[in-house]
């Protein structure tokens, strides 16, 4: 299976559990915490610490300027004893409905250029996501993601990619609702001039919940991939993976979910072959985190994993955990 399906599939579910599945704000504090906070306090983020087979791989270390979140620096253990200064992402805001992320790597004790991301919003809905790459003069075209809604609600989501700086059709998803609730998500590829479908995510609801998610593959005639969620009250505490193999699913991985006493996310693990976490420190404050996540409606909830928050911001991207556990 090519790897747009599976981001496609994955896309999906980045922020629809909690966008719709919980059904709750974050408590007004919009800063990365969770939502259910019996306290009252804001909270947001300031370390992202992932790991793999029990030994710390990667972290990000969250700095904010007010209520802004300014900069992230990244971090690589690269199987050493201390932390190795990776990159680091510094975001500004032009204005009320964008802002601007400049990455830059460090090699050798300096910096240097490497991305820009610039995001348009609308009504706090995202409009345009366009991602250029630096070549040591000159900012390039990369890609671009556009967002289309009905209502507030997100009917289309289309990526191109930049060839000779022209843009090109690449893929795009097509989403459905039933009322209030996300019904499927269809996933095209641009081949030979033209849109193929290449599989469509169905959502099954309980009780104002999401509880499966599977994604029919067209080009084996089969559905091909399933995820069952359980909750704790509101807050989703499993998720398990299913790959179909013969007409026979078998499970792949499990995500877990482990949260503090105010409702923010500390630890998000997968258990089986992949074993990986992330663990999370909070502090109080209130911060920006909902700028940093395509607020389509489906994605609504800007939390750690709660979200589809970009990985440049040092919050677990869904769609990233999927793809690599898919690709090893």
């Amino acid at each position: 299976m090519g790897k747009f399906k599976f981001y496609a599939f994955a896309l999906l579910i980045t922020g629809l559990l909690f966008s719709y599945g919980c059904k709750k704000d974050d408590g007004g504090d919009d800063n990365g915490g969770g939502g259910d906070n019996p306290s009252g306090t804001n909270y947001r983020v300031t370390e992202s610490i992932s790991s793999e087979d029990n030994v710390e791989t990667s972290k990000d270390v969250f700095a904010y300027e007010g209520e802004q979140l300014n900069t992230v620096t990244s971090y690589t253990s690269q199987g050493k004893t201390e932390w190795q200064t990776d990159s680091k992402s510094e975001i500004t805001y032009p204005d009320a409905n964008s802002y601007e992320m400049l990455t830059s790597d460090y090699n050798g004790g300096n910096w240097t250029l490497a991305e820009k991301e610039v995001v348009n919003l609308q009504d706090g809905l995202w409009q345009t996501d366009m991602n250029y790459y630096y070549t040591g003069s000159d900012w390039v075209p990369d890609y671009k993601t556009e967002y289309s809604y009905n209502s507030g609600k997100i009917v289309k989501e289309e990526e191109f990619y930049y060839d000779s700086e022209e843009m090109m059709n690449q893929t795009k998803i097509l989403y459905s609702w039933a009322g209030d609730a996300p019904s499927t998500a269809e996933n095209y590829s641009w081949e030979d001039g033209d849109w193929v479908l290449t599989s469509k995510d169905t959502l099954s609801v309980s009780n104002g919940k999401i509880v499966e998610i599977k994604q029919f593959d067209y080009e084996s005639g089969q559905y091909f991939l399933k995820m069952e969620l359980q909750y704790v009250g509101d807050a989703i505490s499993s998720i398990v993976f299913s790959v179909n193999f013969g007409g026979i699913w078998t499970e792949a991985g499990t995500f877990l979910f482990t949260y503090d006493g105010n409702g923010n996310l500390t630890k998000q693990e997968i258990t089986g072959a992949f074993a990986s976490s992330t663990t999370y420190t909070y502090e109080e404050g209130k911060g920006n985190a909902s700028l940093f996540a395509p607020n389509t409606g489906w994605f609504n909830l800007i939390l750690p994993l709660k979200s589809g928050a970009k990985s440049a911001t040092g919050f677990q991207d869904i769609r990233k955990i999927y793809s690599s556990f898919l690709s090893k």
